[in-house]
């Protein structure tokens, strides 16, 4: 039995069927016949004719695409504390400013995943 995929035998543009009928009884046909070349068809037809018949195969249904999570999200527990210390730099003299940037800096920096 010849399997033949559904969307190439869509494609096909001829009466399937009816050619292989065709085929078939000239075949049965030949052998009383004298001078007459040998029966011929499309390469499917013979194929289905000598395979013994033809079976449409529907396509196997595409897997669903796996979505990796990938680790869930948790906030540094410090990070309102840093947010806070930010708010309280407003108004301070600068080399007071600065040094505390530099402290929330580093504690930005080891919060961050590595």
């Amino acid at each position: 039995m010849l399997k033949i995929q559904r969307s190439i035998f869509n494609q096909l543009d001829f009466d399937f069927d009816a050619a292989l009928r065709e085929f078939a009884a000239a075949k049965e046909e030949h052998p009383s016949t004298v001078g007459v070349p040998a029966p011929s068809a499309d390469s499917f037809v013979e194929a289905a004719f000598y395979a013994g018949g033809y079976e449409i195969v529907e396509p196997e249904p595409e897997p669903e695409p796996v979505i990796e999570k990938g680790p869930e999200f948790v906030p540094d527990p410090r990070r309102p504390a840093a947010i806070e210390r930010l708010k309280k730099l407003e108004g301070q003299a600068s080399d007071a400013q600065l040094a505390e940037m530099r402290s929330l800096l580093m504690l930005v920096l080891e919060m961050m995943p590595v």
